[in-house]
């Protein structure tokens, strides 16, 4: 009969509705879970001190860091290819200098591109920066010291410790501490730990400066050696 189709038909269909009710539900909750989720899962046990001390290589709103570099070379990554290109950067772990900076600029010719600053003679020590050290850049392939940004932060690392941040600063422990409350930096505290140090810099934009107002295309210009 008409009606019965009819009546079929409308069972199927309010079905299919629960069915696909359902499984946002099911992936709100598991979002939520992960969200909230211990930090423990996440590789980084907390500890209770240090909560509130405010990392010098940590500048979220373009400000001021200070970050080690021991090598002449600095590179410039987004967190997403960071993340993304991890694999490869740790697996340069025993490559001598020259052979990790032809496979970084290579690694880094697209879509992300991957910045490398020379500051033309090695001279470890610590050094400062900030957004207005930065410039906008246009998109050439053959300059190599430029880098594309898509989260609105840059990551600054000594060309020498690129694998063991690159290791150490994965996308989950990075949106991890981004969940913290703005004066818990334990999570970041640990990483810095299993990075070997402070030697890279978090370096986010600042919408009311033009030299890193947030995406786009850009480079270095300088940095200050202050230690």
């Amino acid at each position: 009969m008409p009606l019965g189709k009819d009546w079929t038909s409308w069972n199927l269909v309010i079905g299919a509705v629960l069915a696909v009710v359902a499984a946002v539900v099911g992936w709100h909750r598991w979002s939520a879970a992960r969200r909230t989720a211990p930090a423990g899962n996440t590789g980084v046990p907390l500890s209770k001190t240090n909560a509130g001390e405010r990392p010098q290589h940590v500048a979220l709103d373009g400000g001021t860091v200070r970050f080690e570099v021991r090598s002449r070379y600095i590179v410039l990554i987004d967190p997403l290819a960071l993340d993304g290109l991890a694999s490869e950067l740790i697996a340069l772990s025993d490559a001598s200098e020259q052979a990790r900076l032809a496979r970084i600029r290579y690694l880094g010719a697209e879509p992300l591109r991957i910045g490398v600053h020379d500051l033309g003679v090695a001279r470890p020590g610590r050094y400062e920066l900030s957004a207005a050290s930065l410039e906008q850049a246009e998109d050439i392939p053959s300059d190599s010291s430029v880098v594309t940004v898509d989260s609105g932060v840059i990551v600054l690392v000594d060309l020498d410790a690129h694998p063991d941040v690159a290791r150490a600063l994965t996308w989950d422990r990075y949106d991890w501490w981004l969940q913290q409350p703005r004066d818990d930096h334990r999570v970041l505290h640990k990483i810095t730990r299993d990075a070997g140090g402070p030697r890279f810099a978090i370096l986010g934009s600042n919408a009311d400066t033009t030299e890193f107002g947030g995406d786009g295309c850009y480079r270095l210009r300088g940095c200050a050696l202050v230690e």
